[in-house]
C-alpha cells in the first residue's frame, strides 16, 4: 500500500527530442537526408531548460533520435552536461515495425554510437518513435534486449500483459517503462502526453496517470520539443512543400496542429503537474 502510495504521488516528464521539420520532410517530402533544424533544437532546449530550471531544476530523460547527435552533436553535449539522462529515440523518426530486423538493428547501433559520442553518456533507454511497436514486434524486442536496460515503448495499462510478454520471450535484461494510455471506441488511445497533453483538460492526463498507479505502472508525460510556444520555428513553408495544391494546405493545416494550436497551454500544465505530483527525474532511476 504505501509503495502505490508513493508512485501515485510520482510522475516522470521526458521530452522525446526529434526535429520535427527534419522528420516532416523524410516522412511527407521524401527527402533522404535534409538538413537538421538546429536553430529551432537550439531555441526549444533554452525553454525547456528553463521551464525544467523553475520547477524545481529537475533532471530529465530525453529520448534523442541518432540523426540530431549525428548532425549536431553540441545539442546533445548540452543536455549531457546539464545533467539530464540522454536515452535512444532510434536513429530516424521512422516506424520501427516496417524495417526488417537486420535493419533495425544496424540502425540501433549507429544510433547509440553518435548518442554516446555526443553525450559521454552510457545509453540504456529506448523509445521507438511515434510509439511504433507492439508486443506483436517479437524480434524487435529481442534486439532492444540485447542493447538496453528499459523500454518505454508501449502504450498500455496492462502491466500483467507485459510481464507475460517479458517472461515468454525471455527478455531478461528489460524492465518495461510504458506509456500510460487509455483505449476507447478499440482504435481511439488517449496517451499520457503530445498532442493529447496539450489539446484535452489537465484532468484528463491527471486521471491516466492516477489509473497507472493503480495499475501498478509508473507515471510517466512525454512532450515534443515543437509542442512549447515556440514549436512555429520547426514549420515547414508553403513554398517549401513541393507538393500538389491540395495536399500543401493539407500539411500547412497538419502543421497548425502540431505546432501552433493550444501550444499554449503545455507549459502551464507542466505546472499544474508539478503541484499535484513529484516530478521524480530520469527514467533510468526506475532501475535501481
Amino acid at each position: 500500500m504505501e509503495e502505490l502510495n508513493n508512485m501515485q504521488k510520482k510522475c516522470y516528464v521526458t521530452i522525446d527530442f526529434e526535429d520535427f521539420s527534419h522528420d516532416f520532410k523524410r516522412s511527407v517530402l521524401f527527402e533522404k537526408d535534409p538538413k537538421i533544424n538546429e536553430e529551432a533544437l537550439n531555441k526549444s532546449y533554452e525553454y525547456i531548460k528553463y521551464l525544467l530550471k523553475k520547477l524545481n531544476d529537475i533532471k530529465v530523460t530525453f529520448f534523442c533520435t541518432g540523426i540530431v547527435a549525428k548532425k549536431y552533436p553540441d545539442i546533445i553535449s548540452k543536455i549531457s552536461k546539464d545533467g539530464h539522462e540522454v536515452a535512444c529515440h532510434y536513429l530516424f523518426h521512422d516506424d520501427v515495425y516496417k524495417e526488417n530486423i537486420n535493419d533495425f538493428e544496424k540502425n540501433i547501433n549507429e544510433a547509440i554510437l553518435h548518442l554516446e559520442n555526443a553525450s559521454n553518456q552510457k545509453v540504456v533507454g529506448f523509445r521507438a518513435p511515434k510509439f511504433s511497436i507492439s508486443m506483436k514486434n517479437v524480434n524487435h524486442y529481442k534486439i532492444i534486449n540485447k542493447y538496453f536496460k528499459y523500454d518505454s515503448s508501449l502504450n498500455t495499462l496492462n502491466i500483467k500483459k507485459i510481464s507475460e510478454f517479458k517472461k515468454i520471450n525471455q527478455l531478461t535484461n528489460l524492465t518495461f517503462l510504458p506509456v500510460p494510455t487509455f483505449s476507447f471506441l478499440k482504435k481511439i488511445k488517449y496517451k499520457s502526453g503530445g498532442t493529447f497533453f496539450k489539446f484535452f483538460p489537465f484532468l484528463f492526463t491527471d486521471q491516466l496517470l492516477k489509473q497507472a498507479a493503480k495499475n501498478g505502472i509508473i507515471p510517466i508525460v512525454y512532450i515534443h520539443p515543437y509542442e512549447f510556444e515556440n514549436g512555429k520555428n520547426f514549420r515547414i513553408t508553403f513554398n517549401q512543400l513541393k507538393l500538389p495544391f491540395v495536399k500543401r494546405l493539407y500539411w500547412i493545416m497538419r502543421q497548425t496542429q502540431w505546432l501552433n494550436f493550444m501550444n499554449f497551454t503545455t507549459s502551464k500544465k507542466l505546472f499544474k503537474l508539478h503541484k499535484k505530483y513529484e516530478i521524480a527525474g530520469m527514467l533510468k532511476n526506475c532501475l535501481q
